[in-house]
């Protein structure tokens, strides 16, 4: 089991897109020890709209099934006005066809749920440090 204390992200922002509050708590719980800033957007709109007023925002999860505006579509337009801006889009689907609309709309990486912790972390470690 990784130890996320070992994470110092103090000092990133990252916007959970969840719309299910069990899976937010979740995530909100994995990265407790990690101390990063944690906002949330509960539709693709939302998400959409807070990448584009918060430049504070250094990574985004984005679930891809939301209401409203799904996340494969709020990634395709965040990534028109933020490229660089990190998306890693999660869902509980693991259908090869997802995952390549997924890419497709711009997304940096893909995780299923349950996460494999250790490469989640890995992962976003890998994004805060460039």
């Amino acid at each position: 089991m990784i130890d996320e204390s070992a994470f110092d992200w103090s000092k990133y922002t990252i916007l959970i897109a969840e719309d299910d509050e069990c899976n937010f708590v979740l995530l909100k719980f994995m990265f407790l020890a990690t101390k990063v800033n944690i906002l949330r957007a509960e539709n693709g709109v939302d998400a959409v709209t807070l990448c584009r007023s918060n430049q504070q925002i250094d990574l985004v999860l984005m679930d891809v099934k939301m209401p409203i505006m799904d996340g494969i579509e709020a990634t395709r337009t965040i990534k028109s006005f933020r490229s660089n801006l990190p998306i890693i889009m999660q869902t509980a689907h693991i259908l090869e066809e997802v995952k390549l609309n997924c890419y497709d709309a711009g997304c940096d990486e893909f995780f299923t749920k349950p996460f494999d912790e250790e490469k989640f972390y890995s992962v976003i470690e890998t994004f805060f440090k460039r």
